[in-house]
């Protein structure tokens, strides 16, 4: 009988060992799961900030590209302008270095 009780004793003693390194891995690994969310939610942190902050430059060069357009359109608007001016004055030009023409 107390050999079979020293036998149980055994047993439940390889359990408890069992069941404390099993304790002892489930706490590590909670700490180590806890720790990568913590660094995903700190990578996701920096990514938000990082997209607003494209964002404004997103906003930012396109202000600076309507403002080209805007000008590059004037200019155009303006040579075109130029050049009309151009070709009347040289007909005009071309009219009073005829002798037969008179102003």
């Amino acid at each position: 009988m107390v050999r079979k009780l020293e036998q149980e004793n055994q047993v439940l003693e390889t359990r408890w060992e069992l069941l404390q390194q099993t304790d002892t891995y489930k706490s590590n690994a909670d700490k180590i799961v806890n720790m990568f969310c913590n660094k995903l939610r700190q990578q996701l942190a920096d990514l938000e900030r990082e997209r607003d902050r494209l964002k404004g430059q997103i906003t930012q060069t396109q202000q600076m590209v309507e403002e080209f357009k805007a000008k590059y359109e004037d200019e155009i608007n303006s040579r075109t302008g130029l050049e009309n001016e151009f070709v009347i004055l040289k007909k005009v030009g071309g009219q009073l270095k005829d002798p037969g023409v008179t102003v």
